[in-house]
């Protein structure tokens, strides 16, 4: 009886064997994609009460360790994924754009801007091959963007022996080209194109949300000293944008509502980081303060080229003190030399100075002072010749390479300012200015500020700070043809 019941044990343990071969020995993969998985996908992602109609995406697990990279199985599977579940009624697959060199555009509203960033569910492919006995195991899982937690019920796993063919796959190694323009995944140096195409592309999803008609976009110009190819690229990126209805490129700031600043950093010797910001310069444009950015790799043979050369107006331009102690009593106070004053210098009341500047080109020449409390002076050209360069300077006119030191004694002797008792910052600045259209417009502004001999009731004072910000604007807009410098230190008690 015992022998008998040990054989039923034993038989039982036999017939058991093949049942647990079985369970090991799954499907191939392939016929387990088709057959399981895109069918639960499609269940879950397009009937799911939860799920249906939320917006997701399909991403190799594996790139959050190794940014931006997938194994070529991982690519495969994600792209049947999306095959079967895109045309889904139900599924709301997030797309994501392509980057590509750019094309015609009409309106901003036909820039097919991705929704990268917005899916609220996240479908997680994993292809672990470290399992040991040549197994590879594919897990598929989602989370909950929102919640930031897996999804209850969602996974699916499969485990078992890849086909050769499956095993090329694995050891293959991709990259997202979603994520270029990334950090991992940088724009090449002989990529300007496809740089100011991402630009524009990400800018134009902006613009699509003003609601603007009418958008005046003033470029401000990058620093000079820019990689060729960068120029390049935001050459092109003026033109992409002046391509759309609603957008007119001005070379004016003063007409425009929105301004396109650029930036370059150089993240470390091989690569750097361009970034483009939009900005209203009007209340009434509703464009928040961002932009795009994307990395590009730099090679370190590329050529870094001077941008359009500014022409100088202005060959120097010095604030000076004499060299002595107490010397603005003496004859001449300059007699030994001089010393140039910085922001930092100090210069103590009863204390002098003066301006000396030389040109590099023929130009009408500006001067005006600025006290601590704002208040401006125009000090040439004015009404009494308080500098003496009335005959200097004809017509208020400085020569090319012509240097002044002023004020002057009379007889052309050189002389100084003197310091009262009222310590501050003490500014001057220098303007000069070739074309007769560009003065007229530095002269609406000139013609607020009284000269030290005018009287001032009638005049509409003029802050410091609105003067610099239209000087800023006139230089940047007429380089070449409108320069301004400013000078200052420090008038200690």
């Amino acid at each position: 009886m015992r022998f008998l019941r040990s054989c039923f044990i034993g038989v039982l343990v036999l017939l058991s064997i093949p049942s647990i071969v079985m369970g090991a020995d799954r499907k191939q993969l392939e016929p387990w994609l088709n057959d399981e998985l895109l069918p639960f996908l499609e269940d879950r992602l397009s009937r799911h009460p939860r799920l249906k109609g939320q917006p997701f995406e399909v991403v190799g697990a594996n790139q959050y360790r190794a940014l931006g990279k997938m194994d070529g199985l991982t690519t495969y599977i994600r792209r049947k994924i999306v095959d079967r579940l895109q045309s889904i009624p139900g599924a709301n697959f997030v797309q994501y754009s392509t980057i590509k060199p750019w094309g015609d555009r009409r309106k901003s509203m036909d820039s097919a801007c991705g929704t990268q960033g917005k899916a609220v569910v996240r479908v997680t492919l994993e292809v672990d091959n470290s399992l040991g006995s040549g197994e590879t195991r594919v897990a598929v899982q989602a989370i909950d963007l929102v919640e930031n937690n897996w999804v209850r019920g969602f996974k699916k796993v499969w485990i078992g022996q890849p086909t050769a063919r499956e095993k090329r796959l694995i050891a293959k190694q991709i990259v997202d080209q979603k994520l270029l323009g990334s950090r991992s995944l940088p724009f090449r140096s002989n990529q300007p194109d496809i740089l100011a195409s991402f630009l524009a592309e990400n800018l134009s999803c902006l613009l699509k949300h003003t609601g603007e008609s009418k958008l005046k976009i003033y470029l401000q110009k990058p620093a000079e000293k820019r990689p060729e190819f960068l120029w390049t690229a935001f050459r092109l990126l003026s033109h992409y944008l002046a391509r759309f209805r609603e957008v007119e490129i001005t070379d004016q700031k003063r007409i425009a509502n929105v301004i396109l600043v650029s930036d370059v950093h150089a993240i470390d010797s091989k690569l750097l980081q361009v970034s483009v910001l939009l900005r209203s310069l009007d209340k009434s444009i509703r464009i928040s303060g961002v932009g795009a950015e994307a990395y590009v790799h730099f090679d370190t043979t590329t050529v870094i080229v001077q941008g359009p050369t500014k022409k100088r107006l202005i060959a120097s331009f010095k604030l000076i003190t004499p060299w002595q102690r107490n010397p603005c009593k003496l004859r001449d106070p300059w007699e030994k030399g001089f010393i140039s004053l910085t922001t930092v210098s100090r210069l103590p009341s009863n204390g002098c100075f003066a301006i000396r500047l030389k040109a590099d080109a023929t130009a009408k020449l500006y001067l005006i002072g600025q006290t601590d409390n704002a208040q401006l002076t125009l000090l040439f050209p004015d009404s009494c010749n308080i500098l003496g360069l009335k005959h200097v300077l004809g017509g208020g006119e400085i020569r090319k390479y012509q240097s002044i030191h002023s004020p002057l004694w009379d007889n052309g002797k050189q002389g100084f300012f003197q310091l009262d008792q009222r310590p501050g910052i003490e500014r001057i600045y220098a303007i000069a200015v070739t074309d007769p259209i560009i003065e007229v417009r530095l002269k609406q502004w000139i013609d607020r500020i009284g000269d030290l001999c005018s009287v001032q009731k009638n005049r509409r004072a003029l802050h410091a700070q609105r003067l610099r910000a239209a000087l800023a604007d006139l230089g940047e807009e007429s380089p070449g043809r409108m320069e301004w410098i400013e000078r200052s230190f420090i008038h200690s008690p």
